[in-house]
């Protein structure tokens, strides 16, 4: 729970503090306090500031100065979030969000997109296990061919797994909520 008051404090601080040092201050605190390694922080940052500097470019077509704030809230605001993210696993935030009412369809939602994950990284991981193990000495051109029906065939699996999915999940709730398993 201590996570949740630093990362919201984090949120604040994005906002009033100064761009410069405000987010470089911000960053550093977000990293000591969730005691992750700095290289796996900043690598599970890398695709939000990636993001972050294509809308700030955008962006300093009208105005640089503020495009460079706007980016620079935005990487402290992404890095407070990131404290959740990488300190909590999904499961205790779900089961939070279960136990506030008008959270608990939203809890539900969260908890069946984040099965469906992965059962969608499941169904790609054997995908292509397969194909790997099927065209390990073959042309440039038949890894090419290969990954096409590697794509082809993962969505229509995937939806297979994701209607069992649902089905099951009608069938054991039968009207009422999920509940979420710490």
């Amino acid at each position: 729970m201590i996570q949740l008051v630093v990362a919201l404090a984090g949120l604040g601080l994005a906002l009033t503090l100064p761009p410069w040092p405000g987010a470089a201050v911000i960053v550093a605190a977000m990293i000591a306090v969730s005691r992750v390694s700095w290289r796996r922080w900043l690598a599970a940052l890398a695709g939000p500031v990636a993001f972050i500097g294509v809308g700030s470019a955008v962006l300093a077509f009208d105005d640089p100065a503020r495009a460079v704030s706007t980016g620079l809230r935005s990487i402290a605001a992404t890095s407070s979030t990131m404290l959740l993210v990488l300190t909590q696993p999904v499961a205790k935030w779900l089961a939070l969000g279960s136990r506030v009412c008008w959270l608990a369809p939203l809890a539900d939602v969260a908890l069946l997109a984040h099965r469906l994950i992965h059962c969608l990284a499941e169904v790609t991981r054997v995908t292509e296990r397969a194909q790997r193990m099927r065209l390990s000495g073959a042309t440039w051109r038949a890894r090419m061919r290969g990954a096409q029906f590697q794509a082809a065939r993962i969505l229509p699996e995937s939806a297979r797994r994701a209607r069992a999915l649902e089905r099951a999940l009608d069938c054991r709730l039968a009207g009422k909520t999920l509940r979420v398993m710490l």
